[in-house]
């Protein structure tokens, strides 16, 4: 009587079992593209709760010698604040004009960024590199002060700002709109002033972007170079 031998589970196997996982949900939010938008309140509902500090006992503290070497430089709180307007923009541009794109913009940004929510909740992390006092603040510290007063130095690594920028970045570098070096060039520019201004405005460690490029480098190929063969064209 023959066995059939055991399939063997391999990493290579493992990621192309990810891959088809991945493709059959990208099929299923083509044919309902509008389901993606729900991602946003339940983001925003969970990112709120881990902010407040609920069910976290004790925080891990993350940041590094060359923080301290970074100056404070509060007129980045601009690219930080435009950061908002990228993503937001991006979200509806897709959704208006590109809808396979904007499956592929979602699926990174929902990977991304429920894996920055698991690692608040399980990993909870602080930074103490904020400035406290400010002496004559200027239009571009009083930003600051705002920020700081509405968003916590908690919930730091990964940081989302980082992850949101790079799906805004691949997003437009797989747009039809976007293919010009004038547009390229604008959103890589952009995504380096973002990147840069989380530390600069001491909202994050080097150490928080690190792991949010990770994050981005891993994500990217199971999003925008799984097998094309699979998808459905949306109408």
């Amino acid at each position: 009587m023959n066995r059939e031998t055991p399939k063997i589970c391999t990493p290579s196997t493992l990621l192309s079992a990810l891959s088809d996982a991945l493709s059959a949900i990208k099929r299923f939010f083509s044919e309902r593209p509008y389901l993606l938008l729900l991602y946003w309140p339940v983001f925003f509902l969970l990112f709120e709760l881990s902010e407040t500090g609920a069910f976290i006992t004790h925080y891990h503290t993350v940041q590094s010698m060359l923080d301290h070497y970074i100056p404070f430089c509060s007129p980045f709180v601009i690219p930080y604040i435009a950061w908002f307007f990228f993503v937001g923009g991006m979200t509806v541009y897709t959704y208006l004009f590109e809808k396979k794109l904007f499956v592929r913009y979602m699926t990174f940004v929902a990977i991304t960024y429920s894996v920055g929510l698991a690692a608040f909740f399980l990993f909870p992390t602080v930074q103490h590199l904020r400035p406290t006092v400010f002496t004559n603040p200027d239009i571009f510290d009083r930003l600051v002060i705002g920020l700081y007063s509405s968003d916590t130095n908690t919930g730091v690594c990964p940081s989302l700002h980082v992850t949101g920028q790079f799906a805004v970045l691949f997003a437009a570098f797989h747009s039809k709109r976007f293919q010009s070096i004038a547009w390229r060039c604008f959103f890589v520019v952009s995504s380096v002033l973002v990147c840069a201004s989380t530390v600069l405005i001491k909202q994050h460690s080097v150490l928080d972007v690190f792991a949010g490029i990770i994050l981005c480098a891993t994500t990217y190929p199971l999003v925008y170079m799984g097998n094309k063969s699979r998808e459905v064209r949306v109408k």
